[in-house]
């Protein structure tokens, strides 16, 4: 099953085109964001996959901020450690989430994994991916059911 989604997002000027494709392997969910956020105009493709169960197991993204190009590719392992561009993330160990704060589409993935009820809610360990203050980092979100 394919799901097209478009918005546009207000705090970072920002038009993002995603899909997300549904089937017995897991979840793909491909998109591009392009926006303009203070002086920088930004494009950014991410692809994020998780099982059946919206575990995240991968995270790749490729950004351009005005003429900075970066390439970066996260992988979780079942113990939830983490490789960045292929070299171990301690820092990381722990973390369940991958956030981007450009996208909404983010804030989704534990909503889906955890299935939280009505009023319930739950501290998540996510690694946050701030590509317009270059940043990457370690962070706890509390996370409410819809």
């Amino acid at each position: 099953m394919q799901q097209n989604i478009f918005w546009k997002g207000i705090e970072y000027q920002s038009l993002e085109n995603c899909v997300v494709n549904n089937d017995n392997k897991g979840i793909t969910i491909n998109s591009v964001i392009v926006g303009k956020y203070r002086s920088q105009l930004y494009s950014v493709n991410y692809i994020i996959k998780t099982d059946k169960n919206w575990n995240v197991r991968s995270c790749e993204i490729k950004s351009t901020i005005n003429s900075r190009v970066e390439h970066f590719i996260f992988k979780r392992d079942q113990k939830n450690n983490w490789k960045l561009n292929g070299l171990p993330q301690v820092k990381f160990k722990g973390c369940t989430e991958v956030d981007l704060p450009l996208t909404p589409f983010t804030n989704t993935l534990p909503v889906n994994r955890l299935k939280l009820k009505r009023g319930e809610s739950q501290l998540v360990k996510v690694v946050y991916i701030d590509l317009l203050e270059g940043k990457i980092y370690p962070a706890y979100r509390t996370q409410l059911s819809v």
